[in-house]
């Protein structure tokens, strides 16, 4: 009887050393793809290396790419996040929200019953259901392309003065964009782009922002606009990076 006993416990202990919860492998946030220089860093910003595919990303981790690196992170919940050249995200938690550090990151994000998915900016929160969206953000001011779904944009900094953008003026200060590059009259092009039209809305402290709509947040203004091609290029360009992922 005793060494049925002692049969057993040995048992139990090598079960209860060797058993790893499905959870853990099911909930984990993994490098997906990777191009180039790519780099992890830990919450205190220390480096853990290159980033290789499958590694797993933990809350406080961020990813760093250099030079013409790209990565793609892919959650337990299918969404995926392409970080485009010299830029860097943070994962938040450990799966659903994510902090953009600098230069352009693409998400795509399911449609999920989930409330707290959210991508944190400097001066904003963006809260998700299921869209697809590129931000791009300087060391001053973020932008956001929203191509589908929508997105809910609140305030860190008390509220938004709210301008909208007349998108015919867009367009015309991209093509003015263009033929001045090639006639190098970029001064000229600077002043024109400073008088574009904008509409003052409200002061909000959250706004919506729906599929095909620009916001540019910075010195606490938020302007809605169109699209523009150049970022549209940029889209495409990261969402065939990753498209054998979604």
């Amino acid at each position: 009887m005793k060494y049925i006993v002692h049969s057993l416990l040995a048992i139990l202990v090598t079960v209860a050393t060797t058993y790893t919860p499905a959870t853990n492998a099911q909930s984990a946030t993994r490098v997906a793809k990777v191009r180039g220089d790519v780099e992890i860093r830990d919450v205190k910003g220390q480096s853990r290396g290159a980033a290789k595919v499958g590694a797993a990303l933990k809350a406080g981790d961020s990813l760093h790419t250099t030079g013409n690196g790209t990565a793609a992170i892919k959650t337990s919940g299918g969404d995926v996040v392409v970080v485009s050249k010299d830029s860097a995200v943070r994962l938040k938690d450990d799966r659903n929200a994510f902090e953009q550090l600098i230069g352009k990151v693409l998400y795509f994000f399911r449609s999920s019953k989930q409330t707290d998915r959210r991508v944190e900016l400097q001066t904003a929160i963006l809260g998700i259901r299921g869209t697809e969206f590129l931000v791009d953000t300087s060391a001053d001011s973020s932008a956001v392309a929203l191509k589908e779904g929508a997105l809910e944009v609140d305030s860190k900094q008390g509220g938004f003065n709210v301008y909208r953008r007349n998108e015919a003026d867009e367009f015309e200060a991209f093509k003015r964009e263009a033929r001045e590059a090639l006639e190098k009259e970029r001064a000229e092009f600077e002043r024109y782009k400073s008088q574009i039209r904008e509409e003052f809305v409200a002061f909000q402290k959250s706004l919506r922002l729906e599929s095909h709509q620009s916001l540019t947040l910075g010195d606490g203004k938020a302007t809605v606009g169109g699209i523009d091609p150049r970022t549209e290029d940029s889209m495409r360009e990261l969402a065939k990076f990753s498209e054998e992922l979604r």
